[in-house]
Formats: structure tokens, sequence, C-alpha cells
């Protein structure tokens, strides 16, 4: 009798688990139709501006691949949060194959880069041999900039609950490359332009198409984001500071200041910024989005302009 009893609370277990899963699915539906009847809803938004998608960034391109189970995804994403193992990951895209995790060591130690290795390698990111020697598998990835774009789209989809896009190109109007990270935060459009390379293997082109791809999208606020600890004011902010300088003149020529918002975080009239990923990337772009919505959204905006 007791085993039977045993059985059938776990039948009813099963059903309550059914009947839960189905009411959180139908909650889920309801939601995402409330959100894009509000506007909000990301391609309703990029069809309103007549931007239909092309293509999105292969897999073959990026670290991350359909093989990894749910358990190492979220490891891999763990691990993109520190600094020193995204330069890791870019000296073994660089390298693509070695003798030893010694080869690997620029910015950790040896431990630590064959700790890495084999993480990788359980991953199906590298193949290590038993002597120690290395090679990359994913032999489509050439660079991390694309991997660094789908690791700052889920820190959007994870930490800011966004609806998200990356590596994507549109048909029409004429290219102006492809965009990096696209969201829907709170109905509004935030575009986020990611660099992998230092601040001084960046010129003024890449800035310069990136205020380009603002003005085909026309997005509420765009970030240009740079994947290191070092001064955007060194060479980043002087060049955006030229190039706004040398656009047709505005009645409002304040609003093309480029300000300092706090540390290595800058901004041109609260809606575009300037920023590395310092320590802690979500709170850096964190602080961008709470500049852009105290100045641009907040019911009280009036009284921090001084009216």
């Amino acid at each position: 009798m007791r085993d039977l009893a045993k059985v059938a609370c776990l039948c009813n277990l099963r059903r309550i688990q059914r009947i839960s899963s189905s009411l959180m699915a139908r909650r889920i539906s309801t939601l995402e139709r409330s959100i894009r009847r509000l506007g909000g809803d990301l391609d309703q938004m990029l069809l309103r501006r007549g931007l239909r998608l092309h293509r999105s960034v292969p897999e073959e391109k990026l670290l991350v691949h359909r093989g990894m189970g749910p358990g190492q995804l979220e490891e891999f994403y763990r691990l993109l949060h520190r600094y020193s193992f995204r330069l890791w990951l870019r000296d073994l895209i660089k390298l693509r194959r070695g003798a030893g995790p010694g080869d690997l060591s620029s910015y950790c130690t040896p431990e630590t880069s064959r700790r890495y290795l084999l993480t990788m390698a359980r991953m199906g990111i590298v193949d290590v041999g038993k002597d120690g020697g290395w090679r990359l598998l994913r032999e489509g990835v050439r660079s991390f900039g694309e991997t660094l774009e789908w690791f700052v789209a889920e820190v959007l989809k994870r930490e800011f609950f966004a609806q998200v896009r990356y590596g994507v190109s549109f048909r029409s109007p004429p290219p102006g490359g492809d965009f990096d990270v696209l969201a829907s935060i709170e109905g509004s459009l935030i575009y986020v332009e990611c660099k992998s390379s230092p601040p001084r293997g960046i010129e003024a082109e890449e800035v310069a198409g990136f205020l380009e791809r603002c003005r085909i999208l026309v997005p509420h606020a765009a970030l240009f984001l740079v994947d290191t600890h070092l001064r955007m004011l060194d060479k980043i902010v002087p060049i955006l500071e030229e190039l706004l300088s040398s656009t047709p003149s505005s009645p409002h020529p304040e609003k093309r200041a480029v300000r300092r918002l706090q540390g290595e975080i800058f901004h041109v009239d609260h809606r575009v910024f300037v920023l590395n990923t310092g320590r802690l990337l979500s709170a850096n772009i964190r602080a961008c989005l709470l500049d852009f919505m105290k100045y641009t959204r907040s019911a009280l905006a009036f009284m921090d302009r001084g009216f």
C-alpha cells in the first residue's frame, strides 16, 4: 500500500508540473503579445525603419556551438566575464595551435592556461593531445569579434531582460556594414558596436562607420564598446570629437560635446556613449542605460535639465 501511495504522489506531482509548465507557457505568450502591441518588439522596430534582415553571423565564426550542452554554455558565459580569459581566447584564435599551455600564458599563469585548455577541450573548442599539444577545432573562427558580440548580446538578454539580435546586416537601405548588437529595452532601440581590438588598433574610419550606422538605424541610444581596461580619452574620444565637429553646424552645438559620465565612460547628449568593458561589463552598460533613461525617459528629466 505504501508503494502504491508513493506512485500516486509521483503521478500527481508530474501532473502538477505539466499544468504549471502549460500555465507558464501561456503567460509568456501573453506577455510577448503585450510587448508587440506596445511597440517594443525588436523586429517590429526594425521593420518600421524599413530594415529587413539579410543575414546573421554564421555559427562557424563563433567559439560557441550547438554541440555544447546547457551546462557548458553557462560555464563559457561565466568565464567570458573575466577579462583575462577573453585575452587568452584572442591568443588561442591567433595562434590556432601550440605545443603546450605555456604558449597561451601571456595574460595568466601556465597552470591557469592549462585549466582553460582542458575546459575548452571538454566543450569541443580545442583538441589537447597526450603530449600537451593543442589545436583550435573551430576552424571558421578567425577573430574574437563575433564571440564578443554573442557575449554582449547574452549580457543584455540575461541581465537586462532585452530582446536581442547580434551580428546582423540588412537588405536595405544600402549596406553600412554589420550591426554588432541590437536590443529592445523598455521600448527603446539600443545599438551596441563592439570592438575587440585595443584602442590603438581602432581608426577614425571605424568610428565614422559607427556614426553612419547610427544614421541608418536611428536608435534611441548607441554604445561604442571597446573590450579593454585602457583609457578611452587618449584616442577614441578625440576621434569622436573630431568627427562630430566636422559635421554640418547645429543650432544646439552643446549637444555634440563629448562629456565624461564616469570613469572611462563618455557620452554625447546622453544618447551616444563611448565606454570600455572595465572590471565589470554589465556595470558599465548599466551606467549608460541608466543615464540615457534618466535624461530622456524619466518623468523628472526636466528637473535634471535645470528647468
